[in-house]
């Protein structure tokens, strides 16, 4: 089973919005770069502008630690749907207005309307 990454445009909303969390992966451009060292890094150790190359879940999981964002997606029919929670109360219980045929493709979509538009 393979990894799902968050896409080169994901990673950067993630940087914008201030993830710097300790990573082992990075984008230097657009190019795929590994942590040197057995320990990892954050993004603000390094000098120049690198965004992280981590995972869906990864990047799922800060958003439930660190903005108290949920992420939830939903297979109807053969299609997925995502929703979008935070703390507080329901944003979105599920967005309908698009389908994705892969789990991922609605993973990478929530990603990318939640960093944009909610926090």
């Amino acid at each position: 089973m393979k990894e799902a990454y968050c896409s080169y445009k994901i990673s950067k909303l993630l940087r914008e919005k201030g993830f710097n969390e300790r990573i082992f992966e990075f984008y230097e451009g657009d190019k795929i770069k590994y942590a040197r060292n057995g320990e990892g890094f954050r993004l603000s150790e390094l000098p120049g502008i690198y965004y992280p190359h981590i995972t869906h879940q990864m990047a799922m999981a800060w958003l439930r630690e660190e903005k108290d964002v949920y992420i939830e997606i939903r297979r109807s029919l053969n299609t997925y749907l995502y929703g979008a929670i935070i703390a507080e109360g329901i944003v979105e219980k599920y967005r309908i207005k698009n389908t994705y045929n892969f789990y991922e493709d609605a993973v990478e979509a929530a990603l990318e309307y939640v960093l944009e538009n909610l926090i």
